[in-house]
């Protein structure tokens, strides 16, 4: 593999991490959220290959990632966090702009 790609791979797998660590109310975030949860710990969900294969490529051990999402963050949204996602994607987007309650 070359040096660059697994920077890249790096800053992705880096970039998932971060986002389920998020404890905001902008909706674009909390879709980003839900997305790395998703990506990350969901073995039926069709993109989840794709997080093994870049944790096999740089050498990690997706168990491993795995069980410290699942320690930092509930793998579940909040009601509240709910709640922001169905309200903008009724409207059509994923507003970050606006900080909803």
């Amino acid at each position: 593999m070359v040096h660059d790609e697994a920077i890249l791979i790096t800053a992705v797998l880096t970039q998932a991490i971060e986002d389920t660590l998020y404890t905001g109310k902008r909706p674009r975030y909390i879709k980003h959220k839900e997305d790395a949860i998703d990506w990350i710990l969901n073995d039926e969900s069709e993109d989840h290959f794709a997080f093994l294969k870049y944790c096999a490529m740089i050498g990690l051990d997706p168990a491993r990632i795995q069980t410290k999402v699942k320690e930092f963050t509930n793998p579940k949204l909040s009601k509240s966090e709910k709640l922001i996602i169905k309200q903008n994607m009724t409207k059509g987007r994923q507003d970050d702009n606006r900080i909803q309650v």
